[in-house]
């Protein structure tokens, strides 16, 4: 196909054809009958296709990991009131919860990724695999916890969800562990 050629196909299959609409010229320098192509054609050497494209599934895995992606995303507002800090900072950092760097193995089934400036010297993010319970620990200042993913179970029983909280008050012996779901997300500040 000459340059020429292309810059008029350029001018003149824009969406209409993707569409699956009949081609009209949009001026009249430009046809696609003079261009020659059908439905299947070879332009330098690469396949090109006129035929409306087919919608692929995506897989249950790929599938659920966009879905928790964008409860992630969700819940930027949320992160952002927990960790006191804006919605950008906060939606920058749940972006980056799904991936494995900066996650540091406390101990088998416990992951912690630190919130990064700002946010105070004990913020983060603790991953929690389904067999592990935290053991019973107190802390001189109170541990706030926000579940982002899973179903977290605390010491007295209560089991709480994607956007609801714990409150740990400063020298309280407590423990917490992950109620039947693969794994726990969770924000976690003590202050």
């Amino acid at each position: 196909m000459s340059r020429d050629d292309r810059t008029r196909l350029d001018a003149c299959v824009p969406d209409r054809v993707a569409q699956g609409a009949q081609a009209e010229p949009a001026d009249a320098t430009c046809t696609l009958h003079e261009l020659q192509l059908t439905s299947e054609s070879s332009v330098d050497g690469l396949e090109v296709s006129l035929a409306k494209p087919e919608y692929v599934q995506p897989s249950p895995k790929l599938k659920s990991r966009l879905m928790e992606h964008a409860r992630l995303l969700a819940m930027a507002p949320d992160i952002a009131s927990f960790f006191s800090v804006n919605e950008e900072s906060a939606r920058a950092r749940a972006e980056g919860l799904e991936r494995t760097e900066g996650w540091l193995q406390v101990v088998r089934g416990l992951a912690w990724l630190p919130f990064g400036p700002g946010a105070g010297m004990c913020a983060g993010f603790m991953r929690i695999e389904s067999a592990f319970k935290m053991p019973s620990h107190q802390h001189a200042a109170t541990e706030h916890v926000l579940v982002l993913a899973g179903r977290l179970r605390s010491h007295d029983g209560s089991v709480i969800g994607p956007g609801e909280t714990l409150l740990f008050p400063g020298g309280t012996a407590h423990w917490f562990g992950v109620d039947a779901c693969p794994e726990v997300l969770a924000a976690v500040r003590v202050s």
